[in-house]
């Protein structure tokens, strides 16, 4: 296998422009097909912390700035590219969901045909094609739509392939821009520095670091003088979150990932799919370690859940998608390596059809299914509620606030602290209850039971629970009337959309006949769903 990598590397360097298989644009046709069919099936779909990015962009589109409330610069902004990029094509599409869904859904074929081009010389065409299909039909990708996650893939993919052909000029920005999409993407910067010193290549002039300083010290003069802070609020959140240990003992909280094996790779349906990656994506890293390509990736993997794990970061569920993606390819690598004898090789080929296969299936039903989504749904109900009998500068509180805060429109306080500093460090204190003296909200939002830093608004005793449900339940009817007549549109009905410019886009895409049936998500909901999620209000003394 390392003489095939190496035979494999040393054809791929004799050519400046790498000639492509017959069958790429077949495979690229295929991916992007399968992207948009599933992504579409995925309309419904609203993670909650993509709403809070929804939310910085509809507000600067609306000319209050790149603020989650109006008239308070705080930076929840983990990932400033990714809200740049998605506020620029909002202005042209005017929809801030749409867009998250066109910018997500191109940045994952990008990623996937990008890295397939640097993987086909080490394992094959083949089963590079076929890896890249799953990637593609696999539902965690678009469980995290709205998120930056295939944009942060996108960037690695990138930092790679400019690195692969010595343009550092270009990397050197790749790699700034990586930075703003997350983080730690500034892991790349070591990891690649040590394969550079491995290959004992020239030092790259000192001209090609002058952009990447330019951006990143444009990006702090932004925050310092707009938010008046260096880094994300956010991240200093998170920080104290994993300090504290709220969502787990250290080191446990991020090591809790069968959550999130659950919440997006389904019940039953494609945990297989998580035991391939895990005993042929380790076999693959093995066998790729004589290659640039795997050591680069494996490392930075290794480095990335590390740094999860050390500082005891929540398992958030976008947090994962490098160690997924890249752990597909491995695990490609890895099945190529265990079954060596050509005679074999239909078998694996097949093997990954079937699972190419089956995950197109099984991510069609389960994303269509996952607007009865018990978690969201509620969310959405309240919000409308908030919205037609609260007053516009009523304040509500609450764990969870992407979609409460979206779709309400009402002044919202994060009880968690990533859009409130003062709570952020309460959170970080261990301390549950002081938030509430702090902001002292008009309403609260509440699970049921009640979360731990949610409990001191029952002890509070200046509070009682409001029969929201019975609004929902008139607008069910409604829901059902409009679905009889099928009012076709783009991500929610153009009786709910406040959005400038929306129902001229969605005339248009009724004109030519692409009728994107994105439903209300209270069409979806049952009266058992309602039970997991509280409103509460303050009474007046």
């Amino acid at each position: 296998m390392a003489a095939f990598i190496r035979s494999g590397e040393a054809m791929y360097d004799k050519a400046v422009n790498p000639s492509r298989s017959r069958l790429f644009p077949y495979f690229l046709l295929g991916v992007i097909l399968l992207v948009s069919f599933l992504s579409y099936q995925a309309k419904d779909l609203r993670l909650d912390d993509a709403m809070i990015y929804a939310r910085y962009v509809s507000n600067a589109m609306h000319h209050h700035g790149f603020v989650y409330n109006p008239g308070q610069r705080v930076n929840a902004l983990t990932s400033p590219l990714f809200t740049y990029l998605l506020f620029a094509l909002s202005l042209l599409t005017r929809n801030v969901i749409f867009s998250e869904y066109l910018l997500c859904g191109v940045a994952l074929v990008f990623a996937i045909v990008v890295v397939a081009q640097e993987v086909e010389p080490l394992i094959g065409t083949v089963p590079t094609y076929l890896t890249g299909l799953i990637i593609a039909s696999t539902t965690y990708f678009y469980s995290v739509i709205g998120m930056e996650t295939s944009l942060f893939l996108l960037m690695l993919a990138l930092c790679y392939y400019a690195f692969r052909r010595s343009r550092y000029m270009l990397l050197g920005v790749l790699l700034a821009l990586t930075m703003l999409t997350r983080p730690e993407g500034g892991l790349m910067l070591p990891v690649l520095f040590i394969e550079h010193r491995r290959l004992k290549r020239a030092n790259p002039n000192i001209k090609a670091w002058i952009a990447p300083v330019v951006i990143l010290l444009t990006y702090v003069i932004f925050n310092i003088s707009y938010y008046g802070h260096i880094l994300p609020d956010s991240a200093a959140a998170k920080f104290g979150q994993g300090s504290s240990g709220a969502w787990g003992r250290w080191p446990t909280a991020f090591l809790r990932f069968y959550d999130t094996i659950a919440f997006m790779f389904g019940w039953s349906g494609q945990y297989y799919v998580v035991v391939c990656i895990l005993i042929f994506g380790a076999i693959g890293c093995w066998s790729l370690r004589n290659s640039s390509w795997g050591r680069i990736y494996s490392w930075f993997c290794i480095g990335l859940a590390l740094f999860y794990i050390l500082f005891n970061l929540p398992a958030y569920h976008w947090y994962y998608g490098p160690l997924f993606f890249y752990g597909f390819w491995f695990m490609a690598a890895g099945l190529m390596e265990t079954i060596q004898a050509k005679r074999w090789r239909p078998l694996v080929y097949a093997f990954m059809a079937i699972l190419a296969i089956s995950s197109i299936a099984y991510s069609s039903i389960k994303l269509k299914n996952k607007a009865d989504s018990v978690y969201i749904a509620p969310y959405y109900s309240i919000a409308e509620w908030l919205k037609s009998n609260t007053a516009p500068n009523v304040s509500v509180a609450s764990a969870e606030i992407g979609v409460i805060g979206y779709y309400s429109e009402r002044p919202t306080i994060d009880i968690l602290g990533l859009t409130d500093p003062g709570n952020a460090k309460f959170i970080a204190d261990k301390d549950n209850g002081s938030w509430l003296s702090l902001d002292k909200p008009d309403y609260v939002v509440m699970h049921d039971p009640a979360w731990p830093w949610e409990q001191v608004v029952l002890q509070n005793g200046t509070y009682e629970e409001v029969p929201w449900r019975s609004f929902r339940a008139i607008n069910s009817s409604a829901a059902q009337n409009e679905t009889k007549t099928k009012i076709f549109c783009i991500l929610c009905t153009l009786r709910r959309s406040h959005e400038p410019g929306y129902a001229s886009i969605s005339e248009l895409l009724f004109s030519t006949h692409i009728l994107m049936t994105f439903h209300p998500v209270h069409q979806t909901i049952g009266a058992e769903t309602d039970t997991n999620v509280k409103l509460y209000k303050r009474i007046e003394q």
